[in-house]
């Protein structure tokens, strides 16, 4: 359907568009590159990041059925933190953080696991951060005439090796995201 939509549009309008961005779908990917194969395919930051959000709730899945034979139930630390696991480090009230974090870490190995690719998934967060477009940005790629460019959001916090000193009592900062790191917990709040 798209491919035929793209091939009856005239060649004039197809030879001017140089990028896509497309929702990571494999037929989108495939009608475009037919339809129009000179055009770059571009995956959006949204996308991306729900997909990493999509892996994190995938290894904490795997992670509770390896570990208890089932699926997680409400008994289960990993499944308690669930919704704390998509949400982005700077939109969690800093209790919540060390809540989450320290649960994890107090269910051994298995909950580090899930907390690295937690940490995988913010430090990708803040990778796609710095392509975000600057204040100075004059326009961003777009399909529709008229549509305007994203403000770029703030960065998200870094993951540091020690905690920052002007917050003794705040939350603690994070591990590295190296599985060989032995994940230490915050233990900030209670």
């Amino acid at each position: 359907m798209v491919t035929a939509w793209l091939t009856a549009q005239p060649q004039w309008w197809r030879r001017g568009i140089t990028h896509v961005a497309i929702d990571l779908s494999a037929s989108y990917a495939k009608a475009v590159r037919e339809g129009l194969p000179d055009a770059v395919l571009v995956a959006d930051r949204f996308h991306i990041i729900r997909l990493a959000n999509d892996t994190v709730t995938g290894v904490r899945q795997r992670v509770i059925r390896e570990d208890q034979g089932r699926r997680g139930r409400k008994t289960d630390p990993a499944w308690r933190v669930r919704r704390r696991l998509p949400t982005a480090d700077e939109r969690l009230r800093p209790q919540a953080f060390t809540k989450m974090w320290n649960t994890l870490v107090d269910t051994g190995s298995p909950g580090q696991e899930i907390l690295h690719a937690y940490v995988v998934k913010e430090e990708l967060r803040t990778l796609l951060a710095l392509s975000a477009p600057t204040s100075n940005a004059t326009s961003s790629v777009a399909l529709c005439t008229g549509s305007t460019p994203v403000p770029p959001r703030p960065a998200p916090r870094r993951f540091t090796a020690s905690p920052p000193p002007s917050r003794p009592c705040g939350r603690r900062s994070k591990p590295p995201s190296s599985p060989a790191t032995p994940t230490p917990a915050p233990r900030g709040y209670n």
